[in-house]
């Protein structure tokens, strides 16, 4: 009976990390082209080594409620045109994805574009911003896009994970918001993608630069599945987690202190 309780116990006290995937070890097993997690000031990405360079004071802010709790992330002021530069150029052609955590320190309207991450070119974009109607656009060639409008007042201040793919020969693009589809729409002209990767800012459209956080960054050179999309959201902390501590408390401890109640009645 002491072991059953020291289990339900030990259950509880680590709470949802039983039952979640590891978020790193969950976008490292769908093969990315590059990953930055933003850890550290002009750091590299976790695969294929692609350096970042942290551009005009772009810093590091504590670590937050995101992906990884204890992992830093990228912190860009766009009145100090801060952003991070990344030694990837091109590595996609005719399909493509990417991922990024974002938290806005104000809305787009009025102010401008901010751009997430992408690499720039034109007629052949693969870009992914907020435009300054509040909207989440995604350019993936030949200046199409698909775009998604999310609540205004959820935006400032809270941590979002933003999906973006797209196919040429399906002749498809989507945009995920925080692991579900909400927006779908065709490609239009052009492939393979030859511009520098950058994160807060374009390489090739000026003034585009981001307001608020950046984290936990993927690339892919082929079009992530729904189901892969969610499934690295749901491998998320603290999102995506399972039942909170409470309940742990309910489960690993009610039916055990129902029997041994049961047991000293009789």
């Amino acid at each position: 009976m002491k072991q059953l309780l020291f289990a339900s116990l030990l259950l509880c006290v680590s709470g949802p990390s039983f039952m979640k995937a590891d978020f790193i070890s969950t976008v490292n097993s769908t093969n990315p082209l590059a990953y930055f997690r933003l850890e550290t000031v002009n750091g590299s990405s976790q695969v294929n080594g692609y350096v970042t360079t942290y551009v005009n004071g772009a810093g590091e802010g504590s670590p937050g409620a995101v992906a990884e709790p204890s992992n830093n992330y990228l912190k860009l002021s766009s009145a100090s045109q801060q952003y991070a530069s990344t030694s990837l150029s091109g590595g996609i052609n005719t399909a493509g994805s990417m991922m990024a955590w974002v938290n806005l320190a104000s809305l787009p309207s009025p102010n401008g574009t901010y751009y997430i991450a992408g690499e720039s070119q034109v007629g052949n974009d693969f870009d992914l911003q907020f435009q300054n109607d509040n909207k989440l656009y995604f350019y993936s060639g030949g200046g199409s896009a698909v775009s998604y409008t999310p609540a205004t007042a959820s935006l400032i201040g809270q941590w979002h994970m933003i999906a973006a793919t797209y196919n040429a020969t399906t002749n498809t693009q989507d945009i995920y918001w925080d692991g579900s589809l909400v927006s779908s729409g065709n490609v239009g002209s052009g492939t393979n993608k030859t511009g520098a990767f950058w994160i807060g800012a374009s390489s090739v459209f000026g003034g585009r630069y981001f307001n608020g956080g950046i984290d936990e960054v993927g690339v892919w050179n082929y079009d992530l599945s729904a189901a892969q999309v969610s499934s690295i959201y749901s491998s998320a902390s603290p999102v995506g987690a399972a039942p909170e501590p409470a309940s742990f408390l309910l489960l690993g401890l009610g039916l055990p202190v129902m029997f041994w109640i049961r047991r000293r009645r009789t």
